[in-house]
């Protein structure tokens, strides 16, 4: 629910401080030369339990083992949920804008305690609150907020079972321990520090930070444009709330992997005409509020991009077709945790096209933070697209795309979608200076028509793979061979038709195989010449390649004839996809179950989906050993039978 508070009254306010004080006051007490840095002495843990909540808080303090040792685990913060939201601005926007703090509760989600000393000690985490759109397609930050600093660690159990660091509110917080945090406290600005002085890949901090600057309703907190909220103006968004937590001891532990599941999102609506905010389901916990773009609409892809020995980028894209001979391009960029930061993004062009609609959104950093708000300026070249900001040598506070932040780039360009390299410039110096991710680009206008190369993730059923061998089942009862392929989706990188000109059908493709009684195609469905439904007359044929070949023309120039071929085997129980059934088969069967490698092509359940049921289960390996063995209902035992040689 949405909170709209017009001043915080004097009381509210002793209130905030007499909590504030008596937490700090407990860390003090509790940090003594008897402890650690982790809160223990001589191998035990200090549990303490308070006696007030008035400012001069006692603490019961008594030792007791410690079982959370770091030899034995690790911390992971995340953020857990996001319960509630204060709309500081409900008596009208300031300078256009719109302030609000959102409450969290943070998870210890590892298996040791979690450092939670309270600033000025730079130990302390910290939480950061960012608000997001997506409206006609389109994914973009709104808002953001300075950082959140935290005092001690209450011991909760909203998140699991709860193994407290100590008995009250101390400077750990416990492996399964939760930790809240109200929305007005993470409003108040006192409690409030700039992101600039946070390194969000090792988790470290300055300690004493710099108060936020400007109107006293707006300095620090979650600030959003009246416009980018108005319903009105906004009809049919929808609207992203993320907390991200940054801790020292969860970032630098072990691989430093940990910091890449902190952030968390929840939906939320604007509600007309007070812009008050309401949560739309429930919080998604270690997930960025990106993801929610791809859960939302299928057709987007998403790229993690590691950088090497610092942090995760994410890169998610979305290409439309216009329906006018143009395709739309958009190119979302979220730094998760890298602190070299992002100063330019690429795109490959080719030389023929003319782009239009070139586009850049960034968030404006506020309240006294030192970076420029400056846009990236876009330049065109003969190969490429690219945004940038000013170079790190001549101003190291330019618009760099800073951790916990997302950046958009798009354009509109006259030909379909083809794989390209996108290249993203590193801002802070280091090796590498640049990364590349593979993603898409424009293709030609009229490029020579091929087809297009299969995608990861997506089922056999769905794309056509060169050289794929389907090891699944091939009976129902044991006698007929009722199972198989019998559809086939194939997709192209421009539009085809048949070679006399006419709409792309049936008769621009032919089947054959190495046994020589193929089936037929008996419909070849298309809506765009691009994307081919074939329907089969039957199952193609057991321990054979069967080749289906095209023979069309490019749409887009007459000239360009196409004449290639896709390859498809057919050998129950080949897992390993190398023409012979062995015991590398099951071995393979066992890696891709247990995650430990990938598919060559397609998705895992098309090669260790054994009994066709759609999903991945235990029943699986038994239809594997029936079509080894050849009991019911496979056809005969597959073991040591191999494919012909490749056409």
């Amino acid at each position: 629910m949405s909170t709209t508070p017009s001043r915080p009254s004097q009381s509210g306010q002793n209130r905030t401080r007499q909590e504030a004080t008596s937490r700090v006051r407990g860390v003090r007490e509790g940090s003594r030369p008897l402890l650690n840095s982790r809160g223990s002495a001589n191998g035990s843990t200090l549990r303490c339990t308070a006696g007030s909540l008035l400012v001069f808080t006692t603490l019961t303090c008594t030792l007791a083992a410690t079982t959370n040792a770091r030899a034995g685990g690790r911390p992971d913060v995340i953020s857990g949920s996001i319960p509630s939201v204060v709309h500081w601005t409900s008596g009208g926007a300031i300078d256009g804008l719109r302030a609000y703090s959102f409450a969290r509760t943070a998870c210890n989600v590892g298996t040791a305690n979690l450092d939670w000393f309270t600033n000025p000690d730079p130990r302390h985490p910290v939480f950061t609150q960012n608000l997001y759109r997506l409206e006609s397609g389109r994914f973009e930050q709104l808002g953001q907020s300075w950082v959140m600093e935290v005092f001690c660690a209450l011991q909760q159990s909203v998140c699991g079972t709860c193994s407290p660091a100590c008995g009250g509110c101390c400077n750990a917080l416990g492996p399964g321990c939760a930790e809240p945090s109200s929305a007005s406290t993470a409003g108040q600005f006192q409690f409030l520090g700039p992101r600039s002085e946070i390194n969000a890949h090792n988790g470290t901090n300055l300690g004493n930070h710099a108060l936020p600057q400007g109107d006293p309703g707006l300095r620090g907190r979650l600030l959003v444009r009246n416009s980018d909220l108005d319903p009105a103006l906004n009809a049919g968004a929808l609207y992203f709330a993320e907390l991200h937590a940054v801790a020292a001891d969860d970032a630098q532990f072990g691989d430093r992997t940990g910091d890449n599941n902190n952030a968390s999102y929840r939906r939320v609506t604007v509600i007309a005409p007070s812009f008050n905010l309401a949560f739309a389901g429930g919080t998604v916990r270690e997930s960025p509020a990106i993801h929610g773009w791809q859960s939302l609409d299928p057709d987007v892809t998403m790229r993690n991009v590691d950088i090497p020995g610092e942090g995760r980028l994410i890169l998610a894209y979305l290409v439309t077709d216009n329906g006018d001979g143009t395709w739309h391009y958009d190119y979302a960029l979220h730094n998760l945790n890298s602190d070299r930061s992002v100063g330019a993004f690429s795109v490959p062009i080719p030389g023929d096209a003319t782009l239009q609609n070139i586009g850049f959104h960034d968030v404006d950093s506020h309240s006294g933070e030192p970076y420029s708000v400056d846009d990236w300026p876009v330049i065109e070249d003969d190969g490429s697209v690219t945004w940038s900001t000013e170079p790190f040598a001549e101003n190291e506070n330019a618009n760099a795309l800073r951790w916990g932040t997302l950046y958009n780039f798009r354009f509109d360009a006259p030909s379909p979608p083809q794989p390209a390299d996108i290249t993203i410039g590193l801002f802070k110096p280091g090796t590498p200076n640049a990364v590349t991710v593979p993603a898409v680009g424009p293709s030609e206008s009229c490029p020579a028509p091929a087809f297009a190369p299969g995608v990861a993730g997506v089922s056999f059923i769905d794309r056509a793979f060169d050289g794929f061998i389907d090891a699944r089942a091939e009976s129902t009862d044991g006698s007929n061979v009722d199972l198989g392929l019998d559809t086939i989706t194939v997709e192209f990188n421009t539009a085809l038709t048949n070679l006399d000109g006419s709409p792309l059908d049936a008769a621009a493709f032919t089947v054959t195989d190495t046994g020589g009684s193929p089936p037929t195609i008996t419909a070849a469905t298309t809506d765009d010449g691009r994307v081919v439904a074939l329907v089969l007359s039957d199952h193609i044929a057991l321990q054979q390649w069967t080749t289906i070949t095209i023979n069309a023309r490019a749409q887009c120039g007459d000239h360009e004839v196409l004449t290639d071929s896709i390859i498809v085997g057919y050998l129950p129980a080949d897992v390993d996809q190398n023409g012979l059934v062995g015991p590398l088969d099951l071995l393979m069967l066992r890696r891709l179950v247990n995650g430990k490698a990938a598919p060559l092509a397609g998705t895992v359940e098309d090669y260790i989906d054994a009994n066709r049921d759609g999903s991945v289960s235990p029943f699986d390996l038994l239809a594997f050993r029936q079509l080894v063995n050849g009991t019911t209902p496979a056809t005969r035992a597959w073991a040591g039978e191999t494919l012909p040689s490749t056409p």
